[in-house]
């Protein structure tokens, strides 16, 4: 999936933190949407009068822990999903060249197992 804002898929791993990327990003519109929602609906509903007193507080376990779990099953998913994505990352595939790399002032010099030397 290539949007404006990511770049084409050049890796292995890019479908992976697409994803991961991707799921945090629809939860967090869908959670901007409905607190703001709920904000939008409530001070439209309980909108004070002039004279009006204002409303006890009352305390719910079930909200509290309502809004506690949600958030805490989304983090661990999260961090299971990236710690897996990292890990893939520092993974070296079996097939992997070995390429020394040295950064000098103005180019790149790479040299490879066979001995061959590029620059730039």
């Amino acid at each position: 999936m290539n949007d404006f804002w990511m770049p084409p898929q050049h890796s292995t791993v890019a479908a992976d933190i697409d994803g991961l990327f991707y799921f945090i990003y629809y939860w967090s519109i869908f959670f901007f949407v409905a607190v703001v929602g709920a904000m939008s609906y409530f001070a439209w509903k309980y909108k004070r009068t002039k004279h009006e007193k204002t409303l006890g507080m009352h305390h719910s376990d079930a909200l509290e822990i309502t809004w506690t779990v949600i958030p805490t099953i989304l983090c661990i998913v999260v961090f299971v999903w990236g710690f897996r994505g990292y890990m893939n990352l520092s993974i070296v595939p079996k097939d992997a060249i070995e390429i020394r790399a040295v950064g000098q002032k103005w180019f790149w010099s790479f040299e490879y197992v066979s001995g061959a030397t590029t620059v730039n």
